[in-house]
């Protein structure tokens, strides 16, 4: 038998058209470093097949209840993983695990589970979601402390609309990475923007950053995962917005700090990481330009996390210092004390839009260097810094 290790995962799959993205969500996880572990249903066999299974994961896919073999098969994969994700779970698996029945391998296997540790992904035709018996049963498992994530809203395969699909399969990795996770940030409401605000001079015509919105995005996925309800705000970006976040768009600055000031009375951090204009055109044409009216006149925006900071004391407050170099210290400082913030990350501006990152973190007393790694890993050093933020 293999042994176990911390990124063991066992996937069931039961019978919808959507085991077709459980088997490129498997291929996903074991390219990551997962152990993965499948166990199908009669039902799902109609759809996919356990070789498939079997190939992307590389480890024999499960499907019968009395193999020939030693160990008893529903006792097996309980010991090669403490963590299992139902992608996707039909209406008929609900009502069978809310009521205890235990008729093949998959049913079986996970009642010796922790329900904390079982996530269910429910997939099935909007109307059938919406049923009565269907809803009971999820709130059963939802009670009995089962992570149960809803549905996400669109065209099914039959063709009709509304409440009934599988989720992304980015949105489901970010589920089940927070069920694995430790959840050190589980009392935090934290407020991160992300992507470039713009200032209109004429209806086509804008002032903006570049900014990718990547690096905001990677600190989202990262207090997600770590257990903090995560809101965000964002301008331009290039990236998609999971569906797991709140997220609200804003387009300028002003907008942006009219959103931030709404969020900030139930929220215990903000780390801005968009990239806001300074200046914007003291007047907008509400007409296009023509190439001859070239003069405009320039304003600065308010500096919105110097205000919000001011406002709210008791905040967690993270501001970004875009620089050209980060021996500049100088610099970061003085943005630290000019704004009234608890941590300034300093990075530099040649990384922006691609996937690595070098930054500089600076608290009140401390400061924290780090060489070039990836966006990610930089969410993960931010966050441990922030994490030890006392007010």
């Amino acid at each position: 038998m293999k042994e176990k290790n911390d990124k063991s995962i066992l996937i069931g799959v039961t019978g919808g058209i959507a085991s077709i993205k459980t088997a490129l969500l498997v291929s996903d996880l074991a390219k990551k470093g997962f152990s993965v572990y499948t166990i199908l249903t009669e039902a799902a066999c109609k759809f996919v097949t356990p070789l498939t299974f079997s190939t992307i994961s590389r480890n024999p896919a499960k499907t019968d209840m009395f193999p020939s073999q030693p160990f008893p098969a529903h006792l097996e994969p309980k010991e090669l993983a403490d963590y299992a994700a139902i992608i996707p779970a039909t209406a008929n698996f609900l009502g069978k695990l809310a009521h205890g029945i235990a008729d093949d391998l998959l049913t079986t296997v996970l009642l010796s589970f922790k329900p904390e540790h079982v996530m269910i992904a429910p997939a099935m035709n909007p109307e059938m979601w919406k049923n009565p018996a269907v809803q009971a049963n999820s709130k059963i498992l939802a009670e009995r402390g089962y992570y149960l994530i809803r549905p996400a809203t669109g065209k099914v395969a039959c063709g009709d609309e509304g409440e009934g699909r599988l989720p992304e399969i980015d949105d489901l990795n970010l589920h089940i990475e927070k069920m694995m996770q430790i959840k050190d940030l589980c009392k935090e409401r934290i407020v991160i923007t992300l992507g470039s605000t713009m200032e209109y001079i004429d209806p086509v015509r804008v002032i903006t950053n570049h900014s990718s919105g990547k690096m905001g995005l990677e600190i989202a996925k990262e207090a997600f995962r770590r257990g903090a309800k995560v809101t965000l705000v964002s301008g331009r970006c290039e990236t998609r917005i999971p569906e797991v976040f709140d997220n609200h768009d804003i387009r300028t600055a002003i907008e942006l700090q009219k959103k931030l000031f709404e969020l900030m009375e139930y929220s215990t951090g903000l780390i801005m990481v968009a990239a806001v204009a300074d200046l914007k055109p003291k007047q907008s044409s509400v007409k296009k330009l023509k190439r001859k009216d070239h003069s405009i006149q320039f304003i600065a925006n308010d500096d919105i996390i110097a205000s919000i900071a001011r406002k709210y004391r008791k905040l967690k407050t993270v501001a970004f210092s875009l620089q050209e170099d980060l021996e500049d210290k100088e610099t970061a400082c003085t943005k630290l004390k000019g704004k009234n913030v608890d941590m300034i990350i300093a990075n530099e501006f040649s990384t922006m839009g691609s996937e690595l990152s070098k930054i500089r973190i600076i608290t009140g007393k401390n400061e924290f260097n780090f060489k070039q790694m990836s966006k990610a890993d930089c969410a993960k050093r931010i966050l441990d810094k922030y994490a030890g933020i006392k007010k």
